[in-house]
């Protein structure tokens, strides 16, 4: 969640479950039925706690919320049904008219999404595999978001978005990871730079 300007952001996962009664009258998890899951945007005023809009359902059935990133009047939404990943991006500069566009499915998907500065955005989360990590770039231009280019790698990481290193000004992002690729379990550090094409490893040690 996030406030702007006496407006309280909220995006979450939504739960549709049908009840049915039995017989005796009696409603019990047995007779619940999952119908699936999606994702609500609300803009609610401050000052008397009012919906002033929402975008109901914005993701396709089965799909949750997994990070979400608010920049001024934009906001940047990685949902997931396992890990296939669309990156929504929001234009919330008129509460009367919210626009919003994908990138299509990407994947895996990001469970932290980080400004990096100069209209890019930075994805860190999971790829074809809960074993391998992606770091992903994305830009936001003419009202969409695009995939710039993606590092994966075969690595444990921490989803603690306090434990990265992001220098927005020399495009760099740093993180501890678990090499997954041999026998015995071996941390290092990784340093990637993005030269405005590609993440590039510029540190790599145990």
């Amino acid at each position: 969640l996030d406030e702007h300007e006496g407006i309280l952001r909220v995006v979450t996962t939504t739960e549709e479950i049908q009840y049915l009664i039995e017989d005796n009258g009696m409603i019990t998890s047995a007779s619940m039925r999952e119908l699936g899951t999606s994702a609500n945007l609300y803009c609610i005023r401050l000052e008397d706690w009012q919906i002033a809009a929402q975008v109901i359902e914005f993701a396709p059935k089965g799909e949750t919320v997994r990070s979400v990133r608010f920049d001024g009047t934009a906001a940047y939404v990685c949902t997931a049904v396992q890990l296939k990943d669309p990156v929504f991006f929001f234009d919330l500069s008129d509460m009367s008219n919210i626009t919003y566009t994908d990138t299509g499915v990407i994947e895996g998907y990001s469970s932290s999404l980080v400004n990096f500065g100069e209209n890019t955005l930075i994805g860190i989360g999971y790829g074809d595999s809960r074993s391998t990590l992606k770091i992903e770039v994305y830009a936001e231009d003419g009202g969409k978001v695009e995939s710039l280019c993606a590092y994966e790698r075969r690595f444990g990481f921490s989803e603690d978005y306090k434990s990265y290193f992001i220098d927005r000004e020399n495009g760099l992002v740093g993180l501890a990871v678990s090499d997954q690729t041999t026998g015995n379990l071996k941390f290092r550090y990784i340093l990637l730079a993005y030269n405005g094409y590609e993440l590039v490893e510029v540190e790599n040690v145990l």
